[in-house]
């Protein structure tokens, strides 16, 4: 009885500050990898992806790699702009659940994120480029609903993946792609209510997670456009991602005991773009801007604005890298420092977390650090 008025009490304290946030649901585009340089770039790459941008992008584009380029180390983490406000929240002074209750209607993301070891073949004068390497992404949102429901999404995926591209036509205008990966996924797959957690429900992997593995293909394909102009170099693109659909039940692998769930897909998914290449300028060089349309296919019934990106990059002074870009219609940006052996990169964005843009906008900040040669 005494537990029973405890809950009823909590309820009425916790009802009245919950509902005074709108209700919504998290229903953003899942990616099992996410380049920096990309997001700041307003999450183009189809056709202005270099080294581990090959693997999950398009892998024609491995034949522009400048450099053969064997990678280290290579970390990158990224957290949300109301993760960062929640923790302080969280951590003041007052009731906990009092606190939990005011953080309804955000989102908590966070990922940690690696690519290492990873090998790059830079085509130089010949018509193959080649890439492999190992890939780890860890990927979390946690909101609190008005309704008392806790929907955490958390994605953890890990595999190799290898990439061969090769040049065609006399002038290899033409480039085609495919890259090789093989995942594992341990993911949840479920949703519970604030309710659960104050009763003490057990919440253990075996009953909100699955797991599952696969073998799945990207193909794609660039194409220089025959322009006669020396400034101007323009680039189509198109790539289809995870042609099997991505289902992780093709094999065996599961390592975590007791979590007998199949995790979600990753689907298939299509994406086509152009970009404009520049010469130098004023001390700018490698001067890029990009307008692409991707994740066709992993993004249902949401609107067709999530799909758009567009970005540019250029390079001053050799080593300093600065990035713009709009990602979804919001306004995103970065800086890469390239000291040779050592790159470092910083960036923001924001990802629509709703089916329609302007509804749910996640500011999101991240940072790589790289060794390479």
């Amino acid at each position: 009885m005494k537990n029973q008025t405890c809950w009823i009490t909590t309820f009425c304290l916790l009802a009245p500050l919950l509902f005074t946030h709108r209700a919504w649901s998290l229903d953003q585009i899942i990616r099992p990898y996410q380049s920096i340089r990309s997001s700041s770039m307003g999450g183009v790459s189809l056709t202005t992806g270099l080294y581990d941008e090959n693997f999950f992008g398009n892998p024609a584009r491995a034949l522009e790699n400048p450099e053969n380029r064997f990678t280290l180390v290579e970390v990158m983490a990224e957290v949300s702009k109301d993760l960062i406000n929640d923790i302080k929240e969280l951590t003041g002074d007052g009731d906990f659940y009092t606190k939990m209750s005011s953080t309804a209607g955000t989102n908590n993301h966070a990922r940690a994120q690696t690519s290492m070891p990873a090998l790059y073949i830079a085509p130089k004068d010949g018509k193959w480029g080649f890439g492999f390497g190992v890939f780890m992404s860890t990927q979390a949102d946690v909101d609190l609903r008005n309704s008392f429901q806790i929907n955490p999404t958390v994605y953890s995926d890990i595999g190799p993946a290898i990439t061969i591209a090769r040049k065609f036509l006399d002038d290899n205008s033409l480039g085609l792609g495919v890259t090789a990966h093989a995942a594992y996924r341990l993911a949840t797959n479920q949703s519970f209510t604030f309710i659960d957690i104050i009763k003490g429900k057990s919440l253990n992997a075996s009953n909100i997670a699955g797991q599952g593995s696969h073998i799945d293909f990207d193909f794609g394909a660039t194409y220089r456009l025959p322009l006669e102009l020396n400034w101007l170099n323009l680039t189509a693109g198109f790539a289809m991602n995870n042609i099997q659909g991505g289902k992780y039940e093709g094999q065996q692998f599961k390592p975590v005991k007791d979590v007998t769930g199949t995790p979600p897909a990753q689907p298939r998914t299509y994406g086509f773009g152009i970009s404009a290449k520049f010469g130098e300028f004023s001390g700018f060089t490698d001067t890029l801007v990009a307008l692409e349309v991707r994740d066709i296919g992993n993004n249902t019934n949401g609107s067709n604005y999530r799909l758009l990106h567009m970005g540019a990059e250029t390079r001053f002074l050799g080593i300093f890298i600065p990035r713009i870009g709009f990602n979804q219609g919001y306004l995103g940006g970065g800086l890469g420092i390239d000291l040779k052996f050592l790159t470092l990169d910083i960036a923001t964005y924001t990802e629509e977390m709703a089916l329609n843009v302007g509804r749910l906008s996640d500011r999101r900040y991240a940072a790589k650090i790289a060794l390479q040669f």
